[in-house]
């Protein structure tokens, strides 16, 4: 499932790798310095956030308020759908 996330005026699409009521683990070609603040989409969730992490081409997403637990749960069931449809097998539900 696609995300992206913003900082300074600059998006960056990134695979959703994993994603809780906290923050997110994304997978991607670029991504913001770690300590820059952002704006994460996925969906219809939009959250205001910081890069916590950057290894290569992952990083780690905390959000400064957490997300509600119905819609974690629901991009969880649309992208284990969005998978069981393409045949892909990606790590976000489980």
């Amino acid at each position: 499932m696609v995300a992206v996330i913003s900082a300074s005026g600059v998006h960056h699409n990134a695979e959703l790798l994993d994603l809780s009521r906290t923050g997110a683990r994304l997978k991607g070609r670029s991504f913001p310095e770690e300590g820059d603040e952002l704006t994460f989409k996925a969906e219809k969730v939009s959250a205001a956030g910081i890069v916590v992490w950057v290894d290569g081409d992952r990083c780690g997403v905390a959000f400064d308020t957490p997300i509600a637990a119905t819609e974690v749960q629901r991009i969880r069931a649309f992208a284990h759908f969005v998978e069981r449809q393409s045949g892909n097998k990606g790590a976000l539900p489980g």
